[in-house]
């Protein structure tokens, strides 16, 4: 999990099993699909916009392809 307190983009290493990620909304308990872009050896997530004059927080979560893990 990474959590980004004013939104933004995160650079994820190591997410090579392709397992799904996830946008965690705490303030409204909701998850939202996360669609990254492959760099090399990780994958970069731009989590979604906020609203105001403050980005919104939000939490990425990346799940293993493999339930074993």
């Amino acid at each position: 999990m990474v959590y980004l307190p004013v939104g933004g983009e995160v650079f994820v290493r190591g997410v090579a099993d392709n397992g799904p990620a996830r946008w965690f909304d705490p303030r409204r308990g909701e998850l939202h699909v996360a669609r990254g872009v492959g760099e090399g050896a990780g994958i970069r997530f731009a989590a979604p916009v906020g609203g105001g004059e403050r980005p919104w927080n939000w939490v990425l979560v990346c799940l293993s392809a493999d339930p074993g893990k």
